[in-house]
């Protein structure tokens, strides 16, 4: 049961990685972001 919680941050901690990357991204090629 233990693997759950720690699944679950994994995947979170993940998806904010890729947020944020796809964050600069955009803000990188949209001008004016």
């Amino acid at each position: 049961m233990n693997n759950t919680p720690i699944t679950l941050k994994f995947l979170a901690e993940k998806l904010k990685m890729s947020v944020s990357t796809v964050s600069k991204a955009l803000n990188i090629s949209l001008p004016g972001g």
